[in-house]
């Protein structure tokens, strides 16, 4: 039960040609990422990411030009910098902004959702690192690789670790509903690795801190990339290993036992706890 989730599909592969673009240097089938407002991005009738031609009125209206985020089985992606869609003023015929956690659950959307989300991170990240900390100079994108460059060497985009942990006892496995998602879904305990702590001490931590138990026999199953804003989410299991489960209040409102065949409301699909629960859920059923 280990690796990344089917729905990641092939490696990207690096960005050819000038990182920086202008659209002219693209070809004409690459698919852009236009995003805007909260967490949107825009897409055409049939649900596909726009080719430079269909974005040609975005791109104009743009300064800051276009970044090859790379390649994924042959098809070519590029992010739209420094543009917010939904404070344009002009229409989007054939193409409608879609918010991006609304397209998880949509299989028919799975094969856009990898560079979405790769180029969400970057578009965020672009946003919010402007200048250079240490000089106050203004950064630049590298014409080579996705860094940005200033007076004291390349800057490269953060990716803040997060762990994530299906929990069993027996034939249950222990969900937890978080103070953000208040009368919705359960998930798994989560949080983000702290300096100095490995990926393994971040779990047990974690699971202490948010509902009070410790653990044992902790495996690894995959990762995922979570650009809201910068988490790379590695998955584990965990066995059941003493203590009553207590609540943190400022974390959780609710965490209970549950049977594979009695699950409350769950993540979307191909977010990485609903992929953790259905792995973890599908063994204990066998058992």
């Amino acid at each position: 039960m280990t690796g990344n989730f089917d729905w990641q599909g092939a490696v990207f592969e690096p960005p050819t040609g000038r990182v920086h673009a202008g659209a002219s240097e693209l070809p004409g089938n690459c698919r852009v990422l236009v995003y805007g407002g909260t967490r949107q991005v825009l897409l055409t009738a049939d649900g596909s990411l726009p080719t430079v031609y269909q974005a040609a009125a975005c791109i104009q209206q743009s300064a800051a030009g276009l970044l090859r985020i790379g390649q994924q089985n042959g098809q070519e992606y590029a992010v739209l910098l420094a543009y917010d869609a939904a404070a344009a003023t002009f229409d989007y015929p054939g193409m409608q902004l879609v918010g991006i956690r609304e397209l998880l659950p949509d299989a028919a959307a799975a094969r856009e959702i990898p560079a979405i989300l790769r180029g969400y991170h970057l578009y965020s990240w672009d946003l919010q690192t402007r200048f250079c900390s240490r000089s106050g100079s203004r950064l630049v994108w590298s014409e080579q690789e996705l860094a940005k460059v200033g007076p004291h060497g390349s800057v490269y985009p953060r990716v803040s670790p997060a762990v994530i942990v299906a929990i069993t006892r027996g034939s249950q496995i222990l969900l937890a509903q978080s103070v953000r998602h208040r009368g919705g879904f359960y998930s798994l305990i989560a949080g983000f690795v702290e300096p100095g702590e490995s990926v393994e001490q971040a779990v047990h931590r974690e699971v202490r801190e948010e509902v009070g138990v410790e653990i044992t026999n902790l495996q690894y199953l995959g990762s995922q990339p979570w650009p809201f804003p910068d988490a790379l989410m590695l998955g584990f299991s965990a066995e059941w290993a003493g203590g009553e489960i207590t609540l943190a209040p400022d974390e959780l409102i609710a965490a209970e036992w549950f049977y594979p065949d009695r699950l409350p409301m769950l993540p979307p699909r191909m977010s990485i706890a609903r992929g953790i629960i259905a792995r973890v859920c599908s063994s204990l059923m066998k058992s």
